[in-house]
């Protein structure tokens, strides 16, 4: 019997039939693409050899075709870093990559390179909202790095790299992932519309990082994010700073899912200590988070989650760009076990000088095991900055274990402000009610509830019960004292002097109160001022210059 030879013939001039009636031929190179194997370029897999080449040449083929890379089940080396490069592609090529392992326990990336290196890098355009729509995902894989230890072999000295960085791109899935060791898991930058779908992420020096990318000098020059980001059935634990900081966003929205034992030990310059925290956004949205049906465990610092609005360019020079959000806890669950680990508050809100709402409902807070609580621990810590002159909090249908202790004494809860319709004259040597009025040609702003205790015709606020408040007052003459003159700031209860601010010398012309009062119903608040100009002085009505704003606490 004898054999013919057999002649090799290109794949590309193989057709294949169409299984059923409707299908399309195709040639059996096309066929082939559409399963393509980084072991098709030279992978191993095998835990020693460095199969960073192998993978680059895979991704460096799949860009432009819109395939996807298989990632068989072993344990890839990675000495360098491995990019997808989207930088110079348009929204309208939406052929994108995308890599499926074969599951998060069968198919690692495992970190072999320096400290400060990155093991996969996506690249999108310079310009636009979000960069590059990615169309694309990362799916079913390890991501694993390496660590120092202590000579004792039980803290982590050091960790190693960054798993996942992305900048410029939209339109983003990333699901069924299990990453550690890294000393930062996932950095983003100007980020958005994208979906984690069950990451389970664990021993990190950071979680996620997520920030918008200023030019410098110029808030209004920069891209997008981290913006509308969904996160479902995740995993944030054992991070040594924190699980996720996302700065100058919107509509992060984290369902299910965990975030404990993060916040072990603070590093760095930052010194931060957390589990999540939610910095200056509102940039581009209304509401800068939702937690529905999260687990909050152990976290150690200031708070399980952090709210903090401040200056989002992160330049103090520039103005603050946001324009407040809302904030949501839904169902979720707060415990606090052991004395030596815990955090400040489980909710910290501080919206400085923006507005803010927050609203917390059918929450559980639990202090438990050793954690002995404390009123100056609260469960939701209300702003205390003197500048945050217009937000509202609501709690309702909460669980606390320890009502009597740090529980929120109030269920729904928010500032009042009012400021000045016009510049002020005040006469020399003359104790003068500062002119306060709730007018609403002048734009000020009043708080739905204790806003309606203000009285114009006696230019103060009426307590409506015995409560405890915190007042802020900012009286700013113009121009500056000459020397040996004085002006003086009072807040009286009744009449009666209970705080002052003297401004001496050259001291400049704004004037300052900022304390707590036990009041009883129907006392009467009201601020007065006077001066030794010698001629009479004017204060200036600017909503940053002059306003009257309280609080209950």
């Amino acid at each position: 019997m004898s054999l013919l030879p057999l002649t090799r013939v290109a794949t590309s001039m193989i057709a294949l039939t169409a299984l059923g009636p409707g299908g399309f031929s195709i040639d059996l190179e096309s066929k082939l693409y559409e399963t393509v194997s980084v072991k098709d370029f030279g992978a191993k897999g095998n835990g020693t050899a460095d199969d960073t080449a192998a993978i680059q040449a895979a991704l460096d083929w799949a860009k432009g075709k819109g395939a996807t890379i298989h990632v068989p089940r072993g344990d890839y080396k990675i000495m360098n870093t491995l990019v997808i490069d989207e930088s110079t592609t348009t929204n309208e090529n939406i052929n994108r990559i995308s890599i499926v392992g074969s599951g998060m326990d069968h198919t690692v990336f495992r970190w072999a390179g320096s400290a400060t290196g990155t093991m996969i890098e996506y690249k999108g355009p310079e310009y636009g909202a979000g960069g590059i729509h990615s169309y694309s995902r990362i799916t079913d894989i390890a991501f694993i790095s390496r660590a120092d230890w202590n000579e004792e072999g039980t803290v982590i000295t050091k960790y190693y790299g960054i798993a996942f960085s992305a900048k410029n791109m939209a339109y983003f899935r990333m699901d069924n992932i299990r990453t550690q060791l890294f000393e930062t898991a996932f950095r983003l930058e100007d980020f958005l519309s994208s979906t984690f779908t069950n990451i389970i992420a664990r021993g990190l020096g950071k979680g996620v990082i997520g920030y918008r990318n200023f030019t410098a000098g110029n808030p209004d020059d920069y891209q997008t994010g981290p913006n509308n980001l969904t996160f479902i059935g995740c995993t944030f634990s054992g991070c040594r700073d924190y699980a996720l900081n996302l700065n100058s966003g919107s509509t992060l929205t984290y369902i299910g899912g965990s975030i404990e034992n993060n916040g072990l030990i603070a590093s760095g310059a930052e010194g931060y200590r957390y589990g999540v925290r939610i910095e200056n956004s509102g940039v581009e949205g209304g509401i800068g988070c939702t937690f529905v049906g999260t687990y909050f465990e152990h976290n150690m610092g200031d708070a399980d989650v952090v709210i903090e609005q401040g200056d989002p360019t992160g330049n103090p020079a520039l103005p603050p760009r946001g324009f407040g959000s809302g904030y949501t806890f839904l169902g979720c669950t707060f415990n606090r076990a052991f004395n030596d680990q815990k955090t400040d508050f489980n909710i910290r809100f501080n919206t400085g000088t923006l507005s803010g709402a927050l609203t917390v409902i059918g929450c559980g807070f639990l202090g438990a095991g050793s954690y002995e609580p404390s009123d100056t621990r609260p469960c939701i810590q209300l702003p205390t900055n003197s500048a945050a002159r217009t937000w509202k909090a609501i709690q309702e249908g909460n669980w606390f274990s320890h009502p009597n202790i740090d529980a929120p004494p109030w269920s729904k809860t928010q500032t009042f402000t009012v400021l000045m319709d016009n510049d002020q004259t005040v006469p020399n040597a003359t104790p003068t009610l500062v002119n306060f009025r709730k007018v609403a040609t002048a734009g000020n702003v009043i708080g739905e509830d204790y806003g309606n205790n203000w009285r114009d015709d006696l230019r103060g606020w009426t307590a409506p019960f015995d409560i405890r408040m915190s007042f802020a007052v900012k009286v700013q003459y113009t121009g500056s004292l000459v020397a040996g003159n004085y002006a003086v700031l009072e807040l009286r209860v009744n009449n009666a002097v209970t705080r002052t601010y003297p401004l001496v010398s050259n001291g400049g012309g704004a004037l300052l109160i900022n304390c707590d009062l036990n009041l009883k119903k129907n006392d009467l608040v009201q601020v007065v001022t006077t001066h030794s100009a010698g001629a009479d002085r004017t204060i200036f009505s600017g909503p940053d210059a002059t306003y009257f704003t309280g609080h209950p606490i």
